[in-house]
């Protein structure tokens, strides 16, 4: 049995060497490299379309609890939200009083063409639309989304029209694509835009050149921060988009505001400080910052809120000749930029009324080539206003308008109620109005500031309940 074995074995090699070589012959005598046939080119498989995702609506609570879905309606006399949710075969009814805000999806408001100008009340709301008249008693304003409304004119502090101010060098932000920003390592975007304003994830800078940066420079800025306090440097007059390098820095670090001199030689030099006792409790999280800087005669003061924080002046400096605008976060805990302008500057620092204590008393107008003329706001119409000023009578076309500020001891501010709620609009605007029902996508209410409103959803990204409550801060991107 052992020499069978090995018999066929002998066989079985034999017969595998003979094939080997018979295929090495072959090759030889054929010359041509024994290659595989290739395969037929598949054919064409349709593309599966990827499942879009259904645009949902996401309800949070006063508590941080979240819930995706559909908003059916709300009606606050019977103090509850109707809510599809996916996971409830029908829908649920849920206490208002326990919610905070909803987040829309998109209902068919974009494209929409939103106006000429946009309409700054004095309890914050802004609504845009193309002026139709203005006379003593109320504003009328077109607008796609609610027809033709009217807006108690003392409830208006100031008219934007949307024409070009030729001081203006530039105002956004309005992407991301227009700074320069550095990776996040290992945390993927440092900065991120979004609805009109850069959200800062990390302690990484963000800058952009300024084009004809003029030596007398205005810039304006809103902030807004998680967490009990500020922390920010804003550099200007900078010659480099990556670091501070030949400018000044302004520092604000908690309630401490610093002015830092940067320079590439010799490093940077402390210039002063003050104390903005509005951030020392940690309860506000926000404020409109406004500097005013002279690069030859190296001066720069500093407003928050209007308010004079303070005035320095350079006396041991150069003057820097770069034209970036930098910020640069000095805490991790998240920041938000928004309504940034930069503009050139007259050199007159202004009277802030919290200085004073006292208001305004006259309408004031900002043209398109910088000039300001100041009295009171007749009326407008046919596209024209009548102003009369303490020197002329003036009739002056609204193309030559950018910016209508109404004297402060005229104006009147809307009063809370209980059902006060927060419509964000899908461009921006804000309109708050004391909520009577929403149905069918449409939302009803009172206001003192216009009367009777009805706005369709269309028209909103989100909306917030229980505006008085006290809510949790949330870890939120947003702020």
């Amino acid at each position: 049995m052992k020499k069978l074995f090995v018999v066929l074995l002998a066989a079985v090699l034999s017969v595998s060497a003979i094939s080997v070589m018979a295929l090495t012959v072959v090759e030889e005598i054929i010359d041509v490299p024994v290659v595989e046939s290739p395969e037929p080119p598949p054919e064409e498989e349709p593309v599966e379309e990827e499942a879009e995702t259904v645009p949902e609506d996401k309800v949070s609570f006063l508590n941080g609890d979240t819930l995706k879905g559909l908003l059916v309606s709300v009606d606050p006399k019977k103090g509850g939200v109707t809510w599809q949710s996916p996971y409830s075969v029908k829908p649920l009814e849920m206490s208002l009083d326990a919610a905070d805000r909803v987040v829309l999806k998109p209902r068919g408001g974009a494209g929409k063409k939103w106006g000429s100008a946009s309409i700054h009340l004095s309890n914050g709301d802004e609504l845009w639309g193309d002026i139709i008249s203005l006379g003593s008693g109320k504003l009328e304003l077109k607008t796609w989304y609610s027809g033709k409304v009217e807006i108690h004119r003392p409830m208006i502090a100031r008219i934007k029209v949307q024409n070009r101010d030729s001081s203006v060098m530039y105002e956004g932000p309005n992407s991301l694509a227009e700074w320069k920003t550095r990776q996040s390592h290992g945390r993927g975007k440092s900065w991120e835009y979004k609805k009109g304003a850069l959200y800062a994830a990390s302690q990484y800078p963000i800058a952009r050149k300024i084009e004809d940066m003029p030596d007398k420079v205005k810039i304006e800025f809103d902030l807004k921060w998680r967490g009990s306090y500020p922390g920010m440097g804003i550099s200007f007059f900078n010659d480099n988009v990556n670091h501070q390098s030949d400018c000044y820095t302004i520092t604000i670090s908690g309630s401490s505001i610093y002015l830092y001199r940067y320079s590439r030689n010799s490093g940077s030099s402390h210039l002063g400080n003050a104390d903005y006792r509005a951030f020392n409790n940690g309860d506000k999280r926000g404020g409109s910052f406004t500097i005013l800087a002279d690069r030859k005669e190296k001066t720069v003061a500093l407003l928050i809120d209007g308010q004079m924080v303070r005035q320095w002046t350079d006396k041991a400096g150069q003057a820097h000749d770069g034209n970036v605008l930098m910020f640069y976060p000095q805490n991790q805990n998240g920041m938000q930029i928004s309504n940034i302008k930069v503009a050139e500057w007259d050199g007159q620092v202004p009277t802030a009324v919290g200085d004073t204590g006292e208001k305004s008393t006259e309408d004031l107008i900002r043209l398109a080539n910088g000039d300001k003329v100041s009295g009171e706001v007749l009326t407008i119409d046919n596209a024209a206003i009548k102003f009369k000023a303490s020197y002329a009578d003036m009739d002056i076309p609204l193309t030559r308008i950018v910016e209508i500020i109404f004297a402060e001891d005229k104006r009147e501010r809307a009063r809370r109620n209980q059902y006060d709620s927060k419509f964000t609009m899908v461009n921006g605007g804000i309109v708050t109005f004391d909520l009577q029902k929403i149905m069918s996508d449409e939302a009803t209410g009172q206001s003192e500031n216009f009367g009777t409103v009805t706005l369709p959803l269309s028209a909103v990204r989100e909306l917030e309940f229980n505006l008085y409550a006290e809510k949790l801060s949330g870890d939120d991107f947003e702020f």
